[in-house]
């Protein structure tokens, strides 16, 4: 069945509506959002345990084995039991450059994680700005066409009933008019 293009409506309101909110909450909605920030949060945390790990190398950790200990000469045999403790003491190897390479590791990570918060910042600020201009030029720009438009292609519709233009003229203030809520459309769809 085909349906006349003609009885087709639309509803609804296409301008944008409503308040926008503020910044600070936008900015906090992006960093949850944003997973180079959050990878990199993580990423510092990580390097912290790496750190404080490489710093527990210069305590000794005992090594306690036990098991059984079989001997067996020719005609004797015999079983038991074995313990060993052994305590590696760290004398070179104290985990100092691991620790500081794991700190230097984790500065390097929280300075991204700052400066991915500052970009972000930026990016939500700018945003925001670009939005509320949008926003206002595009009500502006409806208000003045509201205004304008209407009583221009009014007064065209009665000169050219009054016989003081021609169809062209009238048809050139329609065009005007439309194109200009075209425009209005337009600003309302970047806004949007």
């Amino acid at each position: 069945s085909s349906t006349d293009p003609f009885s087709l409506t639309v509803k609804g309101k296409f301008a944008v509506a409503g308040e926008l909110p503020p910044v600070d909450e936008l900015t906090k909605r992006a960093l949850a959002n944003r997973g180079d920030y959050r990878s990199e949060a993580l990423r510092v945390e990580r390097f912290d345990f790496e750190r404080r790990a490489a710093q527990r190398q210069r305590f000794p950790d005992p090594i306690i084995t036990a098991g059984l200990k079989r001997t067996t000469l020719p005609g004797v045999s015999d079983n038991g039991s074995a313990f060993y403790v052994t305590i590696p003491i760290p004398l070179f190897n104290r985990g100092q450059a691991d620790a500081a390479r794991a700190k230097a590791a984790a500065e390097r990570s929280q300075a991204l994680h700052r400066s991915l918060e500052q970009q972000i910042g930026a990016e939500v600020q700018g945003a925001y700005a670009a939005l509320r201009i949008r926003r206002e030029s595009a009500e502006q720009y409806g208000r003045e066409l509201g205004e304008k438009g209407v009583e221009l292609a009014g007064i065209s519709r009665i000169a050219y009933e009054q016989g003081e233009q021609r169809i062209l003229e009238l048809l050139d203030a329609y065009k005007v008019a439309l194109s200009s809520r075209l425009r209005a459309f337009d600003l309302q769809a970047e806004t949007k």
